[in-house]
């Protein structure tokens, strides 16, 4: 019977261990998604406080354009590449 608990415990404690484990690479993982931006939304944070501190006389286009000029590459590309492939 001690036996068998003994066992019991040295499971435990290995799953346990196991599970404390996978939550710090979920913990890892988690911080390094949430500290990691993309450059476009760095640039607009930057162009928006210059913008509201007055630093910059830019028009909101010119502000917001890190966030809509990759969009509009990528559906400019599509469009691209959708009549090209829809002239063969």
């Amino acid at each position: 019977m001690l036996g068998y608990m003994f066992a019991k415990q040295i499971k435990n404690k290995n799953m346990n261990l196991r599970a404390k484990d996978k939550l710090q690479q979920d913990l890892s993982k988690t911080e390094t998604s949430i500290l990691r931006f993309n450059y476009p939304v760095m640039i607009f944070i930057m162009f928006l406080i210059l913008k509201l501190t007055d630093n910059i006389d830019w028009s909101w286009w010119w502000v917001t354009s890190p966030l809509w000029i990759p969009v509009a590459l990528i559906l400019g590309a599509a469009i691209v590449v959708g009549f090209i492939t829809g002239l063969k």
